[in-house]
């Protein structure tokens, strides 16, 4: 029964972490507001802001579960910041390898989102 609390804080993490990076995103959205479909006319420049969006949502709700105590993990926070980016931002740049744009609704966005929350909690599984 002391592992149920351990994993309803990682859920709840996980489900902060994927919020906060979709709020980030929205409001990195307004930046560019003449974009019609930034995935398929601009590919590359939206994968990095993209990237970038996600990258923070997901390493800021990360941190702060982290320093705030939530979560007993190694802290690692550079490598956490590095290996969130890379899962996050691989996929999207396979997908415009694959399919030359990142139209609305592209299966990459999900891949990207999982591979960046395994990127954040990669460091917490790795042995040193």
């Amino acid at each position: 029964m002391k592992r149920l609390p351990v994993l309803v804080k990682w859920f709840v993490v996980l489900f902060l972490q994927l919020i906060a990076s979709q709020v980030i995103t929205f409001a990195g959205s307004f930046f560019f507001p003449n974009m019609e479909q930034p995935g398929v006319t601009s590919p590359i420049p939206f994968a990095v802001m993209l990237g970038i969006a996600m990258t923070a949502g997901f390493f800021l709700v990360g941190w702060f579960a982290i320093r705030s105590g939530w979560l007993e993990v190694p802290k690692q926070y550079t490598l956490r910041l590095v290996c969130t980016f890379i899962g996050v931002i691989l996929p999207l740049f396979v997908g415009i390898l694959l399919v030359h744009t990142l139209p609305a609704g592209s299966p990459f966005f999900g891949i990207s989102f999982l591979t960046g929350l395994l990127g954040f909690h990669l460091p917490t599984w790795i042995k040193k």
